[in-house]
């Protein structure tokens, strides 16, 4: 980390997926109900998306360390992947969509501040805010900036 940051331009973006908000996976977070891939991979993009804010509090310093979450295509998430056709669908959008991760990285606006959960719980860098709820506890709950 300290090397990226000695950059001076320094961006850490971290991939989710609109399949942190999985409800069912939500209900289960130990997989004491059984594995399946789409619970573990769904709790795998909910901890990116709970990563973020922690990493930003302790690491984030813009411009010379920014971190960021995004959702790859938030108007769908359906990119075209091998693990998409796996399990979940026959096929989605090609994988030229998905060109979120290089506006994050290239442009001049995501290295001003720090924080941005783009497409997460909405479609486009100020898509409002994501709470996470279980059993009406908040587990998670941000603005996007």
């Amino acid at each position: 980390m300290e090397n990226v940051k000695a950059s001076g331009a320094g961006r850490l973006i971290i991939t989710s997926s609109m399949s942190a908000g999985y409800h069912q996976g939500l209900t289960d977070l130990q997989l004491e109900q059984g594995y399946s891939a789409h619970h573990a991979y769904s709790l795998s993009k909910l901890c990116d998306i709970m990563s973020r804010p922690r990493m930003h509090r302790r690491y984030g310093s813009p411009p010379e360390l920014c971190i960021h979450t995004l959702d790859p295509d938030p108007t769908s998430s359906w990119i075209d992947t091998k693990m998409l056709r796996a399990g979940w669908s026959s096929g989605g959008h090609p994988v030229q969509r998905a060109t979120a991760s290089l506006s994050m990285l290239t442009e001049e606006k995501y290295g001003q501040s720090s924080g941005i959960c783009w497409g997460c719980g909405g479609a486009g860098p100020k898509s409002g805010r994501m709470m996470v709820r279980i059993n009406k506890h908040t587990l998670l709950t941000y603005k996007n900036i």
